[in-house]
This record gives C-alpha cells, structure tokens and sequence, in this order.
C-alpha cells in the first residue's frame, strides 16, 4: 500500500466540502460524504491504477471521481501525494495550475 501525503489545499478542500455539506444538508449527510471520499482515497493508496490522467495541465496529475467530487493526485515512488480535492463542475485546470498546494 503506498504512503499517503495529503497537502494542505486537499485538507482545506475535505474541511470545506463537509462544511458545505453539513449547511447544505446535515452534519450526517457531511459525515457519510467525507467517509466515501476517505475511503476512495484509500482505495487509490492499494489500487493507484484506478486514475485516470488529465490533460490540460503540466504536471502528470492522475484523477478519480467519487461522488459530486474529483480526487486529483500525483503517485511520487511509494507515494500516493493527493493535491485537491475539488467539484466535479469546477475549472480543475486553473485550480490544478498553481501545484503549489
């Protein structure tokens, strides 16, 4: 199972997405998505493969859709390194352009 880094923007990204959800809906309904967004995380730590690349910007980012949400990360040696974690309707490329998460 490879290492898991989460940056500090994917971290804002999941604290912000259970925010919105817990406004939006419950703090239940934000407990169950965070759960399923963990666990798709987990997933990518035994199974990277499951990524799909994306075009469109410089760095050899790989994704995978879970729920309303797109996990997007990098595999670095032993390393899953999770950079954001952003809505499936947002411009990923401009939010993706700046790496320095």
């Amino acid at each position: 199972m490879l290492e898991l880094l989460l940056r500090p923007n994917a971290k804002r990204d999941l604290a912000g997405i259970w925010r919105y959800t817990c406004k939006k809906w419950s703090r239940a309904q934000a407990d169950r998505y965070l759960s399923s967004l963990t666990a798709e995380i987990e997933r990518l730590r035994r199974s990277p493969s499951l990524g799909r690349p994306v075009s469109n910007v410089q760095a050899p980012f790989l994704s995978r859709s879970c729920g309303s949400h797109v996990i997007f990360f990098l595999i670095e040696g032993d390393r899953l390194d999770v950079v954001r974690i952003l809505h499936a309707q947002m411009d990923f490329v401009a939010h993706l352009a700046s790496n320095d998460s």
